[in-house]
């Protein structure tokens, strides 16, 4: 109760500093964990980036049509536009961070398991990213306000499953095959 009063007081962005900082850690670890564990070259990793990239400028897309079409709104009322809450810190590095550490890891996934695989990943990612979001920003976080039904998580999960699908393209397009490749699968 108390975080609540204390966040109808402060303005958004300053209300999500802690969450932004936790995250920060989180994200900036995952990505390098990813990057080692997956052993990833330089340029893999600079591919992945650059793809991430490609997945934030879909993230923003997303919360921008999502905002259009009314399917989001800030529970803060001086800024109902999601994407304020996001633009004025370091959430956009943040998911492009995340997009990159995804994007190794449907590499890694295609270098096994084929483009069957990647494609069950990416649909897995994008399903379960659609759903988390309504979950944590609506009902545990309580500072996006999310329209239920279905429609708005399909297209969510559509928006997630494109700016995978051009990432993993992009950063392919970049790092090239791994012939060479210990982990991938023995033809």
């Amino acid at each position: 109760m108390l975080l609540e009063a204390t966040r109808q007081k402060l303005p958004p962005q300053a209300a999500l500093a802690p969450e932004i900082a936790i995250f920060s850690y989180e994200v900036l670890l995952s990505f390098a964990v990813t990057a080692f564990l997956s052993r990833a070259t330089l340029r893999r990793i600079l591919g992945a980036v650059a793809g991430g990239v490609l997945f934030g400028l879909f993230w923003l897309l997303r919360w921008r049509i999502g905002y259009a079409m009314g399917w989001w709104r800030t529970a803060f009322p001086e800024t109902p536009d999601p994407t304020a809450l996001f633009t004025a810190s370091v959430m956009p590095l943040l998911i492009i961070l995340v997009g990159a550490a995804l994007l190794i890891i449907s590499w890694r996934i295609a270098r096994r398991f084929g483009w069957l695989g990647c494609s069950v990943f990416i649909l897995a990612v994008a399903a379960s990213g659609a759903i988390r979001d309504r979950i944590y920003w609506d009902s545990i976080m309580r500072v996006l306000v999310a329209t239920p039904g279905i429609l708005p998580v399909a297209v969510d999960g559509a928006f997630f499953v494109a700016g995978l699908a051009l990432g993993h393209g992009l950063m392919r397009l970049i790092a090239g095959p791994a012939p060479q490749d210990a982990l991938a699968r023995t033809r």
